[in-house]
């Protein structure tokens, strides 16, 4: 995944690969990027229970400072 702006518009580049098949480039809006992320946590803090929203996005703060 990797952001790219053409103009004033940004998107989510994404190459979706799937074994034996070439991969297959799919931008996403910033918005609709956005949306998937905003799914993606609501979806891990009802897999932990304890966890805040807030705990969520510090740990992805924290993890995008290293390359992991």
């Amino acid at each position: 995944m990797i952001w790219q702006t053409n103009g004033n518009t940004t998107n989510l580049f994404v190459s979706l690969t799937e074994g034996g098949k070439p991969a297959k480039g799919v931008p996403i809006s910033g918005m609709d990027a956005m949306m998937l992320g905003h799914m993606s946590c609501v979806q891990y803090i009802r897999n932990f229970p304890g966890l805040t929203s807030e705990a969520c996005i510090r740990s992805l703060e924290i993890m995008s400072r290293h390359n992991v």
